[in-house]
């Protein structure tokens, strides 16, 4: 099977069998990624952030402000973070 290739379903086992080639080459893929030092650390954000999406932080803890989807430490705030303890 070709990307974007139509294909005909004559019956019930002829769609197990695409589908089962289907889930096949995508754990291949997840397969050879991980082989390839594929690193989820990439879709993560810092510990300061509470809420993060694919790596961006949409928002941080107290004490710090967001910049460009990451936390930075807010200094003279009145408030003390983990790394001013």
């Amino acid at each position: 099977m070709k990307d974007g290739q139509q294909i005909q379903i004559k019956n019930v086992t002829q769609l197990q069998e695409i589908l089962l080639l289907l889930v096949q080459n995508n754990v291949m893929t997840i397969i050879q990624l991980c082989i390839n030092g594929f690193n989820l650390s990439q879709y993560q954000c810092q510990k300061s952030c509470i809420q993060c999406k694919f790596g961006q932080c949409k928002k941080c803890e107290n004490g710090y402000q967001n910049l460009d989807g990451k936390c930075f430490e807010i200094t003279y705030d009145g408030l003390t973070t983990e790394n001013e303890q």
